[in-house]
């Protein structure tokens, strides 16, 4: 039997406000399937999601807002 495969682009990154312009332009190079980010500030996330380089996204701080 044969298999298909799908090949897919993933990457993780500490994705802080710091450098976000810098960062959104190497994801775009690296044409991202799929970003796991962690320690992203609420900046930092509205900047990746309206970039349009993912068709969805998804914020934890929106689900589960850390407390003041």
């Amino acid at each position: 039997m044969d298999q298909l495969t799908t090949p897919l682009r993933v990457a993780t990154w500490n994705l802080e406000r710091r450098g976000t312009p810098d960062r959104l332009d190497l994801m775009e190079s690296e044409r991202l399937d799929l970003l796991l980010a962690q320690e992203v500030t609420a900046s930092a996330y509205e900047a990746v999601a309206a970039s349009g380089l993912f068709a969805w996204s998804a914020f934890s701080l929106h689900f589960e807002p850390r407390p003041i």
